[in-house]
């Protein structure tokens, strides 16, 4: 039986986008960090705005799922205990990128913003499309300080740096928290249960759905490959 017609609170479109966009974030991180570390010949400047649009359409989708993911639990403390196996997915890359790169640790990379938003947005949600005017006001304040710099490293997290501060990936709360807030309005406002017409048949689709449903994973472990693959390069 179709995975959809067995998981009837799953959208399918929503899977299907986020498996193509973690396609991409696995290909655009691949090049950029093999050029970082001068395995490969590749202007890196390049590919940082498509880069940046992808991961922007993958933490949006993260805010629809956080909609849909509530309206299915009803669960705070589920989006909590989801948000800190995400956060703590993230921890697991800062460790490998300091043993690997330590000058260009990630100290808060995209699974750490994931993992901490959706906690946050667990206790905004409630104000459904209000979160459209939230995240926005987020998004702006984020390019607001984003030239910000200061004395302590305690505070990148929220989008504020200190003088040399440099790392490999880098997503703080300010603005990015911003985009999952706008996509939980979203989620909200078009309330994805009239869309659901049809179920993926064609195998492609089926298998890009299914990266989808589990993109958080394979987001995960292809950075950690990465870079125990630029390890062992470097060496060869």
């Amino acid at each position: 039986m179709n995975y959809y017609l067995k998981n009837k609170n799953r959208i399918w479109q929503i899977d299907f986008a986020r498996g193509i966009a973690v396609i991409a974030m696995v290909a655009l991180n691949a090049v950029i960090l093999f050029s970082f570390f001068d395995l490969i010949d590749t202007d890196i400047t390049l590919l940082m705005v498509p880069a940046m649009i992808t991961a922007s359409i993958f933490i949006f989708l993260a805010g629809i799922s956080l909609v849909l993911s509530n309206r299915k639990h009803k669960d705070l403390k589920h989006s909590i205990m989801r948000g800190a196996k995400v956060f703590a997915y993230g921890l697991i890359i800062t460790v490998v990128s300091w043993f690997v790169a330590s000058n260009y640790t990630v100290w808060f990379g995209i699974l750490q913003l994931i993992g901490l938003s959706i906690i946050i947005s667990s206790f905004l949600i409630k104000f459904k499309k209000l979160n459209l005017l939230i995240g926005s006001l987020v998004v702006i304040i984020g390019v607001l300080i984003q030239n910000i710099i200061v004395n302590t490293p305690l505070l990148i997290w929220l989008g504020i740096k200190y003088a040399g501060f440099q790392t490999l990936d880098y997503f703080p709360i300010f603005p990015w928290l911003g985009i999952m807030l706008i996509g939980a309005a979203f989620g909200n406002i078009l309330f994805y249960r009239k869309i659901k017409m049809g179920v993926p048949e064609c195998i492609c689709t089926r298998a890009i759905s299914f990266l989808g449903r589990n993109s958080l994973i394979i987001y995960f472990l292809h950075v950690i490959i990465i870079l125990i693959m630029v390890e062992i390069l470097r060496y060869l």
